[in-house]
């Protein structure tokens, strides 16, 4: 008698093979994600603001109620591991500095949201080096359990300065070890960092009829103000110009910002503003993100509460150091057929121009020092040439956008946000530490931005103010102010002062009195596998430029065996809640 052997699945109970077919996908799931998180991509929330506005910690998104601005604010003493817990009651809008109270208790929106959520790319570094300005988060070296997160400013071997809030470097293999060179921003991560200082399409009406200064003024080609040919139309934020055979007229921007007690008086209907004194002021590294006002956050019985009564309330405030690196923006209808837009920015009393003429879409920079002397461009080679050219697709009518950047000694043009090629170079040579400038017949660094034209019929419809992220230099000597002055009158107080102090800015010593910081130090440089990490909040950034102050065990840099990995994308901002309940995902913050 023969018989036969059964499969397997017949004596298997019943089950079993279902059973273990999950088992084992899970394990394998959890592996993979495993393997996932070790080697490729990890989540992390930023926990701070120290990279602000880039990136944002526990943060509030507020919508200003004078000129409906969405912007954020620092809210990192909120955060429960906090070692001194302190609520955020007031904040300023970064473009009409109108100071807001947060009433936490009936909008749900003004609480603190948790910071951004980050997916870091581990392989990034397990493939190729880390690159300079990159995003990446590392174990900070004064405590390995501890990440951070800052942007990659110096690389092995280099020597790093800081200077004018511009990074200078010494390359590995520079034979001259004294001779620091301007680092330059790839155009793509200056997009990123710019940051906004005023957009034309966010102006409280209650500041116009309180007779306000408008930030854009006309000018004619002889200097004065008022006498251009430029007119407003019936839209806010809109002028427009009709050519006039070869005459020059300019749109100037002036950075009329008021300030918290101007608010009171336009509160209070008082008309002192009207007599048209108004100057303007510097542009300055001015951060919203870390203006405002807290209270003491221990006493829970006190959250909620309106700002006032018998509060503590300790104001957090920036802007002490002039930024002559600015960007424009510029969205324009052109509606004649020939002639120039002009453009226009002044950096230390020197003209960045630009002129395009229409009927060709040839563009052509040109430099013009203080006295009226023509400069040039050099390149690293050493060609040099005045007038660098490059074509545009600006050929006669139709609308345009325009941007013009002059950041790190280097002008940048874009047409409907293609970067202009031009023949020749574009960079040029400074001197490290500027000081702005100001005449009667040309308001130099007053009046930094401009738009204008010759013998072209413009509409201008929209208009923005960048400035350049500022790095502060620190020493042992300015540590402790938080600034890089280094005059011994440097209180918060005379900075104000020098910053107001127009007619005398070009005679004064106090701009070119600014410290330098040079890392690792005299005569020393980075280690083979060393980094230096700075962050883009700089006034409110523990980094690689004070480590070592704080602590004299640390370094300055994040040796390689530290880093984590390269900052990728926002995958998760915070939702908008309804009620306590967050509902509605905040997608326009996803980067």
């Amino acid at each position: 008698m023969t018989t036969t052997t059964p499969s397997q699945g017949e004596f298997e109970p019943r089950g079993y093979g279902v059973i273990r077919d999950y088992v084992e996908s899970i394990a394998m799931a959890i592996m993979l994600a495993f393997i996932f998180r070790m080697f490729l991509l990890e989540a992390f929330v930023i926990p701070t603001g120290s990279m602000a506005p880039t990136l944002h910690g526990r943060h509030m998104d507020v919508i200003c109620l004078e000129c409906g601005f969405q912007y954020q604010t620092g809210a990192s003493s909120e955060n429960p591991d906090s070692r001194q817990r302190r609520e955020v009651v007031e904040t300023d809008c970064p473009l009409c500095r109108y100071p807001m109270e947060l009433d936490k208790e009936y909008e749900p929106n003004e609480r603190s949201f948790m910071g951004d959520r980050i997916l870091v790319s581990k392989f990034s570094y397990s493939v190729g080096d880390p690159k300079r300005w990159q995003v990446i988060v590392f174990k900070f070296p004064g405590n390995a359990k501890q990440n951070y997160i800052k942007r990659l400013v110096g690389l092995p071997g280099e020597r790093i300065k800081i200077s004018g809030g511009d990074i200078y470097a010494v390359p590995p293999d520079a034979a001259d070890r004294e001779t620091f060179q301007i680092v330059r921003k790839p155009p793509s991560k200056l997009l990123a960092m710019l940051q906004l200082v005023h957009d034309s399409g966010y102006v409280p009406t209650s500041l116009n009829s309180a007779g306000w200064p408008a930030r854009w003024q006309p000018w004619s080609s002889d200097g004065n103000q008022g006498n251009g040919n430029w007119t407003q139309t019936t839209k806010p934020g809109e002028y427009m110009v009709k050519g006039n055979g070869n005459q020059v007229s300019y749109l100037r921007y002036r950075h009329h910002q008021p300030t918290r007690s101007d608010w009171a008086d336009v509160e209070a209907a008082v008309e002192r503003m009207k007599d048209g004194g108004l100057q303007g002021k510097l542009i300055t590294d001015y951060y919203a993100y870390n203006h405002g006002s807290t209270r003491d956050y221990n006493d829970e019985s006190t959250r909620g509460e309106h700002f006032g009564g018998e509060s503590f309330t300790q104001e957090r405030s920036t802007g002490r150091h002039w930024v002559g690196d600015l960007a424009a923006e510029f969205e324009i209808e052109v509606t004649s057929q020939e002639g120039q837009v002009l453009l226009d920015l002044v950096e230390g009393g020197t003209h960045f121009k630009c002129s395009i003429d229409v009927q060709t879409g040839v563009a052509t920079l040109s430099r013009v020092g203080p006295a009226g002397n023509q400069g040039v461009f050099t390149d690293q080679q050493g060609g040099q040439v005045e007038h660098p050219t490059g074509e545009t697709k600006i050929t006669g009518t139709g609308s345009y956008k325009l941007r013009f950047s002059n950041v790190d000694n280097e002008l940048l043009l874009w047409v409907n946000n293609r970067l202009v090629s031009f023949q020749g170079p574009t960079t040029y040579q400074a001197d490290p530490v500027l000081s702005p400038h100001w005449r009667p017949q040309d308001p130099g660094d007053l009046a930094p931005v401009g738009i204008g034209n010759r013998s072209v019929s413009l509409l201008v419809k929209r208009m923005r103010v960048f400035r350049d992220v500022y790095y502060v230099a620190l020493t042992e000597a300015t540590f402790r102010t938080g600034t890089d002055y280094g005059a011994d009158d440097a209180t918060s107080m005379n900075i104000r002062e020098k910053l107001a102090d127009y007619h005398n800015w070009q005679h004064t010593s106090f701009f070119r009195q600014r410290t330098e910081q040079v890392i690792p130090g005299p005569g020393l440089a980075l280690g083979p596998e060393d980094y230096l990490p700075l962050g883009d909040n700089s006034p409110e950034s523990s980094d690689g430029r004070m480590w070592p102050l704080d602590d004299p065990e640390q370094q300055h840099t994040v040796h390689r065996r530290l880093l984590i990995g390269q900052a990728m994308f926002v995958y998760w901002p915070h939702s908008w809640r309804w009620g306590r309940v967050p509902i509605v995902p905040n997608i326009s913050q996803m980067r």
